[in-house]
């Protein structure tokens, strides 16, 4: 039979830890209150406690209590200090051995991170249920215990995470030392600061539910969540996380290459060649970007999120088919074979997500294209603008010049790269190479698309290893220069004089 005590405490559990059951704080335990006395703290025992509040036993020194007060409360948990002002007194129950206060946290509605009144000062992502976040933190209130959670949605200063409500020792104000995994991207450690937290129900089960503030994140930790909020969270382009500081450093890696198929693809590459070229003063905005050489191609898309962001159209002529360039310029004997070359023309990608390395990514998929195909050669043209990227890139001009009267009567050079020459290095920096074609070399010596002999395997060797100074050059780039163009900045060396087969 429950005494009124019983009763009593039964009562205080729902109103002060509403679902939750409290952890009980055994004499020796580091867990501590200090409540606010006329002006000082004076420690107090704590009886038993959750995040959602507090009961400990009330000293003579504070006087008469009742329901509705508000005190002012320190706790220790561990080495961890929180101070909770504007605390509400929730219940008061005595026996004759002692007096029992419990107390529930005040739950500041500027810092509500957890239901739809959310006041979150900067803009926040979900994180995708397929790879959500993963983290781990010692527990400041118990040895040799560790605190696992999910993060739910982020922002660039703060994050929402669900775990078990065995942790009770997740107050407002605790800071934890936590081990983040971003799936595919990769492991940071981050200091989280409690801000609030809520009883939250899925799928019939109770979990805790913490908003937290990062706690001086690093360059590196904003450089990992940029990168996993564009690939994996709710972010619908990469204007909206540089608005919010944070910068996607290989945006070609949430990209998916592929060849368009559909009518709507097609639609959406003729549109951003609309939008691109526009951009760039190439084109007028009531002007076509299709013509008959799409029928002709095979036109590659990259996508995000259904998005055309990047496109190019290749095209395979045969020994008797006009070339497209051949409508500007008359080639020499400098030029390949028409059946050894793949044209590559309407280059174009999205202005927002100009200055990455998204022209990088489009050209490696060319790349493996080209070797797929059995051709040896990629040939093209460039504006003033473009040129030297191609040239320091491994590509050759032609030092053939004509005006496009589709483009706005804009100067073009005609380019041609030797797709195995720069595979092995040749004519690119070892720092270039290992930038923009290492990973595409080794896919295509993995599947054999190129036979390389052992002079060829030797020079690919040597040039890997220049791979950690080439990641040490471009971080200093990235330092010095604005972090939304880390592949270019990279590739702003001089390039190299050439002279064309």
């Amino acid at each position: 039979m429950k005494t009124n005590l019983d009763q009593q405490m039964s009562s205080s559990t729902d109103q002060i830890h509403s679902l939750i059951t409290p952890a009980d704080i055994r004499a020796g335990e580091p867990v501590k209150a200090y409540v606010k006395v006329q002006g000082s703290f004076q420690e107090t025992r704590v009886w038993r406690i959750s995040p959602l509040g507090v009961e400990f036993l009330k000293s003579p020194a504070l006087g008469e209590v009742k329901v509705g007060d508000s005190l002012g409360i320190e706790l220790s948990i561990g080495k961890e200090k929180t101070t909770h002002s504007g605390v509400i007194v929730s219940a008061v129950y005595e026996d004759d051995r002692r007096s029992i206060v419990g107390v529930r946290f005040y739950q500041n509605e500027e810092e509500n991170w957890i239901d739809g009144s959310e006041r979150r000062s900067s803009k926040r992502w979900s994180c995708s249920s397929e790879f959500l976040p993963n983290g781990v933190a010692p527990n400041p209130g118990k040895f040799n215990d560790f605190i696992f959670f999910k993060l739910i949605d982020v922002s660039s200063n703060g994050c929402r995470i669900e775990t078990s409500l065995r942790n009770k020792f997740l107050v407002p104000g605790m800071k934890l030392n936590t081990t983040i995994t971003f799936p595919v991207i990769g492991n940071v450690n981050i200091r989280l600061k409690v801000k609030n937290a809520a009883l939250i129900e899925k799928s019939g089960k109770d979990f805790l539910s913490l908003g937290c503030s990062f706690s001086d994140p690093s360059k590196t930790f904003h450089q990992i969540l940029a990168q996993y909020v564009f690939q994996f969270g709710s972010a619908s382009s990469i204007k909206e996380l540089k608005d919010e500081g944070l910068i996607v450093q290989h945006i070609s890696k949430g990209i998916e290459f592929k060849y368009v198929r559909t009518k709507d693809e097609y639609q959406q590459v003729l549109n951003l060649r609309q939008l691109s070229y526009s951009a760039s003063g190439k084109l007028a905005a009531e002007a076509s970007t299709a013509d008959i050489y799409d029928a002709r191609s095979r036109i590659i898309i990259g996508v995000y999120k259904g998005e055309v962001i990047a496109s190019t159209r290749l095209i395979f002529n045969e020994m008797d088919d006009a070339m497209e360039h051949e409508q500007f310029v008359t080639f020499d004997s400098r030029a390949p074979r028409r059946d050894e070359i793949c044209e590559i023309t309407r280059v174009c990608t999205h202005p927002d997500f100009r200055g990455s390395d998204l022209l990088s990514g489009l050209l490696r998929y060319v790349a493996i294209t080209v070797a797929q195909s059995g051709r040896r050669y990629i040939l093209g043209c460039a504006t003033d603008e473009l040129l030297p990227l191609y040239l320091r890139i491994g590509f050759n001009s032609l030092n053939l010049i004509f005006y496009h009267k589709d483009l706005n009567n804009l100067k073009h050079t005609i380019f041609l790269c030797d797709v195995h020459e720069v595979a092995v290095g040749k004519g690119v920096s070892p720092l270039a190479w290992n930038i923009l074609w290492r990973d595409v070399v080794k896919y295509i010596g993995d599947y054999k698309l190129i036979q390389f002999d052992n002079v060829a395997n030797t020079r690919i060797g040597f040039y890997r290893l220049f791979y950690p100074l080439a990641l040490l050059a471009m971080s200093i780039r990235i330092k010095r220069k604005k972090p939304s163009r880390p592949i270019n900045n990279m590739l702003q060396s001089k390039a190299p004089t050439r002279k064309t087969k």
